[in-house]
């Protein structure tokens, strides 16, 4: 961080010149929205009711839930509402695809991580309730794509626009997952994967880190066959409440660079941002998932880091010292909860059989809704270069307010 006051005095006209490259923080509340998928078969097989209807307001919207039992109805207010159930029924809410989706969040995500934020986007949710539809999508069907595949395709479509032959961009992947407590790399092949996985190590700048592969990507095509690599990976399995269900949370880290160099080939900026895309493994309760022996200490393990998580969140919405060594994944998320622009989409089941599920992740949407984070942006400048084109600005400014005297 730099500046510089300049004072010039013309005749009877003074000039006050400030100049400066300091980064500001800014202090943003956590983003939150919420999605309701369409009901799976096992929830038509039960005859559910739908108990959740969207509303749409000026500023932000609101989701109500109705009791099955009572038949009340509470309401609750995020930033965003997205009603994915159907497109056909009155009076639930406005209909939304994977393009709303991406639009309203995705797309302000990748702005604020390419002017050099660095940018987290969770999904959160029952297990089965949409997370990865949101997150991932059907890879590969352009219309049915979700937020990581669509914005690793927006990135590479900015920088091929980029005309500037001094301003050159990198891109590199790195994706891990927590199971069990364990830190695996998805980019490495199975068999090298270390016995009690990957240790994190804290470093300075960026929090906690693992050392684990980042792959650069050179383009859309590149990225997309590592994370297909890594998706193949994933620790999943099948219970009552998912067929696929994923039995780890996922960390999709891209890492994002543009140098702008001088005439002299001199680097004069460089921005850098991480965008942090968070597949949360689901919540669940394991008579509902109908789960024993190595999924039961799956589940408790996706549970025990999700309150771990919850922790974390309703400590920092409270102004308290969180405890981020609870727990491998909150250790790896501290460094995006604490700085940085945080987003998260709560996923939600509508259907009477998950009333109890489904309200608990409502309830944690609005707790996070209390949580305000400070962001910067990682902008370097060269000072000295910095300063010699402030004062041609400002040389310029004279010269029109002496050719107007």
């Amino acid at each position: 961080h730099f500046f510089a006051l300049f004072v010039f005095s013309h005749r009877n006209l003074d000039w006050v010149f400030f100049v400066g490259s300091v980064m500001a923080d800014e202090e943003d509340a956590v983003q939150v929205a919420v999605r309701m998928r369409v009901f799976n078969g096992r929830e038509k097989a039960a005859n559910a009711e739908r108990i959740v209807r969207m509303e749409n307001l000026q500023k932000g919207s609101k989701t109500y839930i109705m009791d099955p039992d009572t038949r009340e109805e509470r309401e609750y207010k995020y930033d965003y509402s997205f009603q994915s159930h159907s497109d056909s029924e009155p009076g639930i809410g406005e209909w939304a695809t994977q393009d709303t989706v991406m639009n309203t969040l995705g797309i302000p995500v990748l702005n604020a991580a390419l002017e050099g934020r660095n940018v987290s986007l969770f999904a959160y949710g029952q297990t089965g309730a949409g997370k990865s539809f949101s997150m991932l999508g059907k890879v590969g069907v352009p219309e049915l794509e979700g937020i990581i595949p669509r914005s690793c395709r927006e990135i590479f479509r900015r920088i091929r626009e980029e005309t500037n032959p001094l301003i050159s961009c990198t891109v590199d992947l790195q994706v891990v997952e927590v199971y069990c407590e364990i830190i695996n790399d998805l980019l490495s092949d199975r068999k090298v994967w270390p016995a009690q996985g990957h240790k994190p190590r804290l470093t300075p700048k960026d929090g906690y880190v693992v050392d684990t592969i980042k792959k650069p990507c050179q383009s859309y095509e590149e990225l997309f066959s590592a994370m297909e690599f890594a998706d193949k990976n994933r620790s999943v399995g099948s219970h009552a409440l998912n067929p696929e269900s994923s039995r780890a949370h996922t960390i999709y880290q891209i890492n994002y660079a543009n140098v702008t160099k001088n005439d002299s080939g001199k680097v004069v900026q460089t921005i850098t941002a991480k965008l942090n895309l968070i597949d949360l493994a689901g919540s669940e309760r394991t008579d509902s998932a109908g789960t024993t022996g190595q999924m039961l200490k799956e589940g408790n393990a996706i549970n025990l880091s999700l309150t771990a998580l919850g922790g974390c969140i309703k400590a920092l919405s409270e102004n308290k010292r969180p405890n981020f060594r609870d727990s491998k994944l909150t250790l790896l998320l501290q460094a995006s909860m604490t700085s940085g622009k945080v987003i998260m989409i709560a996923a939600l089941s509508p259907a009477s059989i998950n009333y109890a599920e489904t309200l608990s992740t409502l309830k944690f949407a609005d707790r996070i809704k209390q949580v305000k984070i400070k962001s910067s942006k990682n902008v370097t400048e060269d000072p000295v270069a910095e300063m010699k084109k402030a004062m041609e600005e400002m040389r310029l400014q004279m010269q029109a307010e002496i050719d107007n005297l």
